[in-house]
Parts: C-alpha cells; sequence; structure tokens
C-alpha cells in the first residue's frame, strides 16, 4: 500500500469502468453464432437445430440491444 493517501480525509483513487468497455456477457459467446452466418450454406438443417439457433440469436439480440442503451446513456 502506499502511504500517499494516508490520513482521515484520504481515499483510494476510483478506478471507475467505462461502460464501453464492458460486455454484458462474455464476448466468446458470440464466437459460435457468428460462425453459423459465416458459414451458412443450402444445407438443410433440422427443426430443433433451427430453434435452438433462432433461440439464441434472439438471445445475444437482446443483450446487445441493452449493452447499446447502456452506452448511450449521459
Amino acid at each position: 500500500m502506499s502511504e500517499d493517501w494516508a490520513g482521515p480525509d484520504c481515499f483510494p483513487p476510483d478506478n471507475k469502468a467505462v461502460p464501453r468497455q464492458l460486455l454484458p456477457v462474455d464476448p466468446s459467446w458470440f464466437l459460435e453464432p457468428l460462425k453459423w452466418i459465416r458459414d451458412a450454406d443450402e444445407a438443410p438443417v433440422s427443426t430443433h437445430e433451427r430453434r435452438r439457433r433462432a433461440t439464441e440469436a434472439t438471445f445475444l439480440i437482446e443483450q446487445l440491444e441493452a449493452h447499446i442503451e447502456e452506452c448511450n446513456k449521459p
């Protein structure tokens, strides 16, 4: 510990996080859906797989929209 801020009226400096640098979810969650988009082809996909992909894509869209709103706050 540093003695620079020792005393009754001194506090350690605040290390405030910048909201634009924080993500609401783990960034690795974006990899698989983005790979699906990148690797999309004409191969048929089962109904279950389509539903799973749609659910995960919807979740990511909601998270991104919430993050964008947070970053746009004054």
